[in-house]
């Protein structure tokens, strides 16, 4: 992003978008643009107060209350209010052993214990809204922070301020208070104005509906979620439920037939709606779409790929490969290796595979067969009883070894 800004015609941070499939990334990247001066906003589903500034500032609360508290010590020394490295904070503890990090700061003289004594002197003398504002003025912390941090701090500054108005100043009610709503799921602090020159980093979900000029997919190795297995029952509308058959004597579990349709089902539906968050995710950028994924190996996971394909009469990629993709990334390669422009990556497999250089190929999914028609045409169909058939189904199952 930043040598695209200086070579490009798009020299503006809202010109670029980050797309994801799920929120865990999302502080990964926040780290990384922080780390890189890049402007940048977000919305977390991780809780308003697990934001990286108001994690810092609860921090210095709790400090306030016991300057030897070393956990929340060193969140704030570490934090953009004092900026002290890690290799630093071990150094510290190291050479201090048998004494908290307050007294090693203060035997050491250090300005942070002059900072800390000046916000703990007006929180004693004007309150918590006001000891909030002096922390917020060391070292320009408020004004070095991104919009997004901005945003959440005036935010929790005007709960700050309405705490104090219902319930007081004091400072062990307010910690009470934090550690009772602290996990709650409560969306970030929204910024100002939806115009502000930042980076938009989102999910693919929150993206419908926008287009940037510049877009970047990551995280397309991340596995689509499967639970089936794992799980003794699953249900389905079509169905009923689907059970493992657990066999007390060789102590083994196996699915039955009605689970492994339901499963195939679950699992159509599944990637068939990943597919179309692919293809929400695809169609975000109105110029320029990078996609970005992780392999540990790269040619081990193309080759892999590469021998599970096949391709129809049609030339259209086999339903069943697609069935077997549980990535974007597994996917996006299945599709390249039968590419015309793939031939780098069928390269890795020593075969070029000429008959697969059509440019038009494309993925289709088996249909789904419509099973409530099916049942209704054979209920409608007259049959004639079969004893004799009856009594060899009874015989098969009566057989016992």
């Amino acid at each position: 992003i930043l040598s695209m800004r200086q070579s490009t015609q798009f020299t503006k941070w809202s010109d670029y978008c980050v797309l994801v499939r799920s929120h865990a990334v999302k502080d990964k990247l926040r780290y990384s643009f922080d780390k890189y001066g890049i402007p940048n906003s977000m919305a977390v589903k991780s809780g308003f107060y697990k934001s990286v500034s108001l994690q810092e500032i609860i921090a210095f609360f709790k400090l306030l209350n016991n300057p030897h508290d070393d956990l929340s010590m060193v969140t704030l020394l570490t934090s953009s209010m004092f900026k002290m490295s890690f290799e630093m904070c071990s150094k510290i503890r190291i050479e201090n052993r048998n004494r908290s990090y307050y007294d090693a700061l203060k035997a050491l003289k250090s300005d942070i214990i002059e900072h800390y004594h000046r916000v703990k002197e007006t929180y004693h003398q004007s309150g918590l809204f006001y000891a909030f504002k002096a922390m917020m003025e060391i070292n320009d912390y408020y004004f070095m922070l991104p919009v997004q941090e901005k945003t959440n701090l005036d935010l929790f500054a005007d709960r700050i301020y309405d705490f104090e108005q219902k319930n007081g100043s004091s400072l062990i009610q307010y910690l009470n208070f934090l550690a009772q709503i602290e996990d709650q799921p409560t969306s970030e602090a929204i910024s100002s104005s939806t115009l502000d020159d930042v980076v938009r980093i989102m999910t693919v979900h929150q993206s419908k509906g926008l287009q940037f000029p510049i877009c970047f997919l990551v995280g397309l190795e991340t596995a689509f979620k499967t639970t089936d297995e794992k799980l003794d029952i699953i249900l389905s509308e079509k169905f009923g439920i689907g059970l493992k058959f657990i066999d007390d004597i060789n102590r083994t579990k196996r699915s039955i037939f009605v689970r492994n349709i339901i499963s195939l089902q679950n699992d159509i539906s599944q990637i068939s709606e990943e597919m179309r968050i692919l293809y929400v995710a695809l169609t975000r950028a109105q110029d320029y779409l990078y996609m970005v994924g992780v392999a540990n190996d790269v040619e081990k996971t193309v080759v892999d790929i590469y021998n599970k394909l096949s391709v129809q009469k049609d030339g259209r990629l086999n339903p069943f490969c697609v069935m077997d993709c549980n990535s974007f990334l597994k996917m996006l390669l299945s599709i390249a290796l039968l590419h015309k422009d793939g031939k780098c990556l069928r390269e890795f497999a020593n075969n070029d595979l000429g008959v697969f250089e059509s440019s038009d190929i494309c993925v289709n999914l088996v249909k789904q067969i419509d099973f409530e028609t099916t049942q209704t045409q054979e209920t409608q169909q007259t049959r004639e009883f079969d004893s004799a058939r009856y009594e060899q189904i009874c015989k098969n199952l009566e057989f016992e070894y």
